[in-house]
C-alpha cells in the first residue's frame, strides 16, 4: 500500500543524521491528521464547514448580534485564559434570525485557529443520548457526555427546543454543570430567553448557562430570514410574469 505521507511513510516520525547521530522529529503530517480529526469530530457537516461570516446578511435588527460575535472572536484568546466562568456567548431570539449560521461561522473560525470545537443541535443530541442509554454497558452515553463536558469549546444549537422530561433535564445539567465547573467556553442559541430556559430545563441549568455566557447575551427580534428570502423570490418571480 502506498503511504499517504512520503516523508515518514505514515509512521509520524522523520529521522535525520547529523554528525554521526540520528535524530527523530514529528512529521508535519501528524499535525495535519490531528486537524483533520478535530474537524471530523466537530459535528459540522461538509456544507456547514464552509460557512463564513461573509455569508451572513447583517441588517439593522441583526447588527448587534453580529457585533457581539465579532468582538467575542477578537477577544477570544484573552477570554480563554481568564479565570472567570463567563467565557461563552448566548444568541437567543426569534426563529430564523441567523443565530445558527453565526455560531457555525464561529465554530469554523475557531477550527481554523486549530481550537477543538464541537457543534451540536441539542434535540438531535438528546436523541443520541436516549439511544445510547440502552447500550448494555452504558459506556456510550458516558463517553458522549464526557466529550461534551471537556472539549475546549462547545456550541449548543436550539437549547430547550426538545420535548422536556426529567431525564432530559438531568442530561442537560450533567453537561452544563461539568463545563461550568471546568470554566470552559460554552456557546448556545435558543428561541427562549433565560427565563424560558429556566421554565423548561430548570433553574439549575438556566443559572449556569446564564453565568457561562454573562456579558455576551443577545436577544434578537429580527424577521425570519428564511421567510424573507422566500417572499423576495416569489416577488421576483411575479415581476417576471
Amino acid at each position: 500500500m502506498i503511504p499517504k505521507c512520503l516523508l515518514c511513510n505514515d509512521i509520524g516520525v522523520v529521522t535525520r543524521e547529523k554528525d554521526g547521530q540520528w535524530y527523530g522529529s514529528l512529521c508535519h503530517c501528524v499535525e495535519q491528521k490531528s486537524i483533520e480529526c478535530m474537524i471530523q469530530a466537530s459535528g459540522l457537516s461538509g456544507d456547514e464547514r464552509s460557512i463564513r461570516f461573509e455569508q451572513f446578511e447583517v441588517t439593522r435588527q441583526t447588527e448587534k448580534m453580529n457585533q457581539v460575535v465579532q468582538l467575542y472572536l477578537m477577544e477570544f484568546p484573552e477570554i480563554f485564559r481568564s479565570r472567570t466562568a463567563s467565557k461563552g456567548m448566548a444568541l437567543t431570539g426569534y426563529v430564523g434570525t441567523g443565530k445558527t449560521m453565526l455560531v457555525q461561522a464561529v465554530a469554523n473560525e475557531l477550527l481554523d485557529r486549530k481550537i477543538p470545537v464541537i457543534f451540536v443541535v441539542t434535540p438531535a443530541l438528546i436523541g443520541e443520548l436516549r439511544a445510547a442509554q440502552f447500550n448494555a454497558s452504558g459506556q456510550e452515553i458516558e463517553e458522549k457526555i464526557l466529550t461534551l463536558s471537556t472539549v475546549d469549546v462547545a456550541i449548543f444549537d436550539d437549547v430547550a427546543k426538545e420535548k422536556i422530561s426529567e431525564w432530559v433535564q438531568t442530561q442537560y445539567f450533567r453537561i452544563v454543570d461539568n463545563r461550568y465547573r471546568r470554566r470552559l467556553p460554552t456557546i448556545f442559541t435558543s428561541n427562549h430567553n433565560i427565563d424560558g430556559i429556566s421554565q423548561r430545563l430548570g433553574d439549575a441549568v438556566a443559572s449556569r448557562l446564564y453565568d457561562l455566557t454573562k456579558g455576551r447575551q443577545v436577544w434578537c427580534e429580527a424577521d425570519d430570514y428564511r421567510l424573507r428570502k422566500t417572499m423576495l423570490t416569489k416577488a421576483s418571480a411575479n415581476e417576471r410574469v
